[in-house]
């Protein structure tokens, strides 16, 4: 029978440890499975046209470094979000090429392949990380010497969570936070490296997992899994001085070998985290130099940064995650957004950290729960990290977090507070996991509330039920929540009850009254007691071997199977509550569109297209995007036809709007000033950026935008985007540049240009007295990354290109390199003699040059420490055989 049993327990692992990927593949089977692609928001305008265009450009032979279509220039690769470094991204170029391919053979009439295939391959891959968060957290609990009840419960708590599904639209989101019990797992890897591990090992695959959550492309979540990891890693490397107080050991000797552990392990850490910024530093230094360039140089706004904090009522959806509605019914009242206030793990999960906690800080609350050594340090450690974490993610509803915005560096980077409930809901996961392995039949009181608890939820359920039906559709969400909330509480209260009593206090080897009874009613001779009294004496009757077999065989498959049942009530419960929050759409909405006016399809080979930002505001999260439901009633082919950046890229027509989360901090400035101008002003402004055609939104019952050209007097003087300038004027810095801007108005187009830095005098070629000389300007070849002009004048001037002046982009003249400097404040501008001559702009970043090299060594290096560490293994078991 022992046989038996390692079949049994081998039986139930294989379905468990297929629940963790099947588990996602289910909740998002009504988008990946029906042919679907994920559009809401983000996705639609942010991460699949930028990976999307970054594929187009390798399928040139280009490097994604660019996006000329957004903003007047952006960067594509240092833009941190579009992860284009990220490995796993890289499926996508794949599924595009694959649809490239395809599109003659397979493709409907109309519908691109190379567009769709790779909006679809989005949901693969949030699935995947999806999975992959679950098998990180597997790892770690079974690292934590838990059971595989505890591993599975965690895995499924921390995976389906409301963080990490709500948000899986967020697909920089996503794939960093699927780092997080992995990163906690290298952490803990090396404060408490197994025997046979080696510290060589240890530390180069810790590098690799911080290189991955760096790649994955969301700061703001990668920030805080580091400061979770170093957090974990000093507070572990702690755990051996309560022995060594037992021990008798002195109190001096106990600091110092607190302090040498701390060193080391803080040594060990910083390594593999600076090894990860090595490693991934191709993608890093672009970044840096990008911020440094943007809107966040400094800080973010106080408004911005206390922007979506936790709100307080909110608390009450760790039990009911609909009690305020969700935009997935179309009901969500509370406050902000649904998703970045998501913090729900499952109601039995809760119950189980619950339960834990006040076993750790009240023993006498829960006799039952025998912790052995170590764990109940974890337990406390873990609920100090879930308080802090929502003491923190409350943002602006306490005096903390505004203190610590003012006070302590780090805490300006980032808006969204309450994305700092991630350390809470890995807590409160793990702390699921250790009231797991602890849970066994309550006895006495405990029984007697356990009874009571489960009477309640039927009565809340039964309740919320009736009037959920009496009052219909017009039902308050909460009593819709009670109702559902209800029955999920019955169920953890009819598992609790049902429990074998050696699920987890009881040792291996003990009595299971529950088991016993069991076996009793299906055959009193095959279970009889093992100890018999007979008046005041006892004597012990022996049971059979293979009765004992017998016993444990039916124990381990009942065992098995209730907790089986524990992790397919945790999953559906969780499937239940996270249904519908990421909408699917076909995949034609990603196509190219054939309902735009011939005047915006004929931008693509010169100017650009221009939407007021409050019009574009409107469009977003009072019509399409709203928070309170996925389902407005507009057609979604509607919001691919309004062209709302970066849907644009998908067109292949150029914007001045641009979506990312990062622009050029003079961008922002020039953008934010149009909204404040009169229309004479505003018009002049339009014409410098090379518009040539203006949306804006109307009220008419069939047409939601108009798009109309730029018509003024003086569009008739602009050469659009490359202007031949024979006058220049000059600014010190960039305040005096924006200034001269401002006041210059129409003579920006008549002639005179506003060149910026010291080094622009050098290069002055004076301003003609007489008419202007006929220029002719002829565009040899232009791509992302690479412009070539041909100039003919008869005179000195000034070629300005009304693209964003960025570091990276050089200029030609004739072959040899020449001054780029910034022209009318935000501009490219190069000086020209007279004569024939050809000017070449060239984008060729030495951040990313040098990133790249950095990386490369990098890679070589860990893959030759793993190769030679893995040699190591071998001969080591070998030498042991």
């Amino acid at each position: 029978m022992t046989g038996a049993s390692a079949a049994l327990r081998r039986l139930f692992r294989l379905p468990a440890s297929w629940v963790l990927w099947a588990a996602p593949l289910i909740l998002f089977a009504p988008v990946w499975l029906a042919g679907k692609a994920l559009f809401w928001g983000t996705p639609a305008l942010q991460f699949v046209p930028w990976r999307w265009i970054a594929g187009e450009m390798i399928s040139r032979g280009e490097l994604p470094l660019w996006n000329p279509w957004s903003g007047m220039g952006a960067p594509l690769l240092a833009n941190y979000q579009s992860a284009l470094l990220y490995p796993p991204n890289w499926l996508l170029f794949v599924l595009q090429g694959l649809g490239s391919l395809l599109n003659d053979s397979f493709a409907p009439s109309g519908f691109d392949l190379s567009q769709g295939l790779p909006a679809w391959g989005q949901t693969v891959l949030v699935v995947m990380h999806l999975a992959w968060a679950s098998w990180g957290m597997v790892r770690l609990v079974r690292r934590l010497n838990l059971n595989p009840l505890a591993q599975y419960v965690s895995a499924l708590s921390f995976s389906l969570s409301g963080y990490m599904v709500a948000r899986a639209g967020f697909l920089s989101i996503n794939a960093a936070a699927a780092w997080m019990p992995w990163s906690i797992l290298a952490a803990e890897a090396l404060v408490r490296p197994l025997e046979d591990e080696r510290q060589s090992a240890v530390y180069l695959r810790s590098s690799l997992v911080f290189a991955m959550l760096l790649l994955a492309g969301h700061a703001q979540t990668a920030w805080y899994v580091l400061v979770l990891a170093v957090v974990w890693a000093v507070v572990r490397s702690q755990g051996s001085a309560h022995r060594l107080k037992e021990g008798g050991v002195s109190r001096g000797r106990i600091l110092m070998t607190r302090a040498r552990a701390m060193v080391r392990v803080s040594a060990l850490l910083g390594l593999s985290v600076v090894s990860g910024i090595v490693l991934s530093a191709a993608q890093l230094l672009p970044t840096a130099e990008y911020l440094l360039q943007s809107q966040r140089a400094a800080q973010v706004d106080y408004q911005l940064a206390m922007t979506y904090s936790f709100w307080p009522w909110h608390f009450v959806t760790l039990l009911a995650p609909g009690f305020f509605g969700s935009p997935a019914s179309g009901d969500y009242w509370g406050y902000a957004n649904y998703w970045e206030d998501a913090v729900y793990i499952g109601l039995l999960p809760v119950l189980l950290a619950t339960a834990v906690i006040l076993g750790a800080i009240r023993p006498a609350a829960s006799r039952s729960m025998q912790y052995r050594e170590g764990i109940r340090e974890l337990v406390v450690f873990l609920l100090g990290i879930a308080s802090v974490s929502f003491l923190l993610a409350l943002g602006d509803h306490t005096p903390l977090f505004p203190w610590l915005y003012q006070h302590v560096p780090t805490f300006d980077m980032f808006q969204a507070p309450a994305r700092l409930s991630i350390w809470a809901v890995f807590a409160l996961a793990l702390l699921a996991g250790i009231g797991a392995q602890h849970w066994s039949r309550p006895v006495g009181s405990g029984l007697y509330w356990l009874r009571l608890g489960t009477m309640g939820a039927l009565a809340v359920s039964i309740g919320s039920g009736i009037g959920w039906i009496l009052l219909g559709d017009v039902s308050p969400t909460f009593i819709r929540a009670a109702a559902i909330s209800g029955l999920w509480g019955i169920t953890a209260g009819l598992l609790g009850l049902s429990a074998p009593a050696g699920t987890g206090a009881v040792k291996p080897g003990g009595r299971v009254p529950f088991l016993r009874r069991m076996l009793q009613t299906i055959s009193p001779r095959l279970v009889k007691p093992d100890l018999q009294e007979t008046g005041s004496s006892k004597r012990t009757r022996a049971i059979p071997v293979w009765q004992q077999r017998v016993q444990a065989g039916i124990h381990s498959f009942l065992s098995q199977f209730w907790s089986a049942i524990v992790l397919l009530v945790i999953t559906a419960d969780l499937i239940v509550a996270g249904w519908g929050l990421n909408p699917g759409v076909h995949l034609d909405f990603y196509a190219r569109s054939s309902n735009l006016p011939s005047q915006v399809e004929n931008l693509g080979s010169g100017g650009r297209l221009f939407l007021p930002s409050e019009d574009e505001r409107r469009l977003k999260f009072d019509e399409f995007l709203r928070f309170d439901t996925f389902s407005p009633e507009h057609d979604w082919r509607s919001l691919r036809d309004v062209l709302l950046p970066n849907l644009n890229l998908m067109q292949g027509i150029p914007s001045a709007n641009n979506f990312d989360p990062l622009v050029p901090g003079r961008y922002e400035r020039w953008m934010q000033s149009l909204d404040s101008m009169g229309a004479d002003q505003r018009t002049l402004m339009l014409n410098l950026m090379g518009v040539g055609v203006v949306e804006n939104m109307v009220n008419a019952p069939q047409q939601m935008v108009q798009f109309s050209s730029l018509s003024d007097a003086s569009a008739a003087r602009s050469a659009g985007r490359m202007r031949w300038l024979p006058c220049a004027r000059f600014a010190v810095n960039e305040d005096s540049a924006w200034q001269q801007v401002m006041e210059a108005g129409a003579g920006l187009l008549d002639g005179t240009i506003i060149i910026e830095g010291d080094e622009a005098a050098e290069a002055e070629p004076g301003c003609p007295t007489t008419g202007h000389a006929p220029v002719e300007v002829t565009t040899l070849s232009e791509s992302a990354q690479q412009l070539t002009l041909q100039i003919e004048s008869q005179s000195d001037g000034w070629l300005l290109v009304a693209d964003t002046w960025y570091p990276g982009w050089r200029a030609y003249l004739d072959g040899a390199e020449t001054l780029l400097l910034r022209g009318d404040y935000l501009f490219r501008a190069v000086w020209v003699p007279a004569g024939d001559h050809r000017v070449t702009l060239v984008y060729t970043p030495v951040s990313f040059r040098s990133g790249a090299g950095i990386s490369l060594v990098g890679w070589l290096l860990c893959f030759a420490g793993l190769l030679r560490s893995n040699m190591g293994n071998r001969h080591l078991k070998q030498e042991r055989n």
